[in-house]
């Protein structure tokens, strides 16, 4: 029996082939076409890198999300849901954030609870993207 590749596998091979064989295959005749074969080839891999890295990602927010709302019985129940329904529990619960940040903070423990929660999911997002990303520095 054989193993299909899966999306990221697929990904990774596109954007190989497309930096390695395509590009200098376009370099002297078209560098217009060559640098845009460029930045799919790095799309190809960047996608492939989220994909990657998205369960874990989604997993994190969620959690990060169930300790800002603990009555949020869905954040925890989607941690080991399909996909689907773990993005649809994350638009809800950063939907919730986003309309209290929007409404005022006048809590500054709450103020600091929801910028640290925001803080450690951009990080997270950054270093998918950019793996030689600093976490340790400070996200302002």
């Amino acid at each position: 029996m054989q193993n299909h590749p899966d999306l990221a596998e697929v990904l990774t091979a596109v954007g190989r082939f497309l930096e390695r064989e395509v590009r200098p295959a376009l370099k002297e005749k078209d560098s217009g076409l060559a640098f845009r074969a460029l930045i799919a080839s790095h799309l190809c891999q960047l996608s492939s890198a989220e994909l990657g890295f998205e369960e874990a990602q989604d997993r994190a927010e969620l959690e990060g999300l169930s300790l800002l709302y603990p009555s949020a019985e869905e954040a925890r129940s989607a941690q080991d849901a399909p996909r689907s329904r773990r993005k649809a529990v994350l638009g809800a619960l950063n939907q919730r954030l986003a309309e209290e940040i929007r409404g005022g903070l006048s809590d500054p423990q709450r103020s600091e609870q929801l910028a640290r929660h925001l803080q450690q999911t951009l990080r997270t997002r950054l270093m998918t993207i950019n793996p030689r990303f600093d976490s340790a520095a400070d996200v302002p």
